[in-house]
């Protein structure tokens, strides 16, 4: 049996980020294809584990890299993305992120403002 997003997910949030970029290209190699709608938790996985690294810059990468393959991050990847962003004092990057939000997911400006407003007062 493959492993499904789930496994991967799993694994990820379980690795040190050069384990967790590792795991996030085999899903991304094997099983992105045959299960989609779960790669949101994976990028999110790995988000995460850059951000406890302190990897803020990598974290919003990998946001950009869901992009390129033309995955729509969910909440949950969208609130890692704005703790990216507070880590690197970056509000520019916040409010886009924000914006973007509020085109893609009509409840997630709600469940996201206070980890904007973090963003904006860390």
């Amino acid at each position: 049996v493959a492993p499904d997003s789930r496994s991967f997910s799993a694994a990820v949030a379980a690795a040190e980020p050069a384990g967790a970029e590792g795991l996030l290209a085999e899903f991304e190699s094997s099983a992105l294809a045959s299960d989609p709608e779960g790669a949101p938790f994976v990028y999110c996985a790995a988000m995460r584990a850059s951000l406890r690294a302190g990897e803020w810059e990598a974290a919003l990468s990998l946001l950009d890299r869901m992009r390129a393959r033309g995955l729509d991050p969910d909440s949950h990847c969208l609130g890692a993305a704005l703790e990216a962003c507070r880590a690197g004092r970056d509000g520019e990057r916040a409010e886009a992120e924000l914006a973007a939000a509020r085109t893609m997911h009509a409840d997630a400006p709600h469940r996201l403002s206070g980890v904007l407003v973090s963003t904006a007062m860390g």
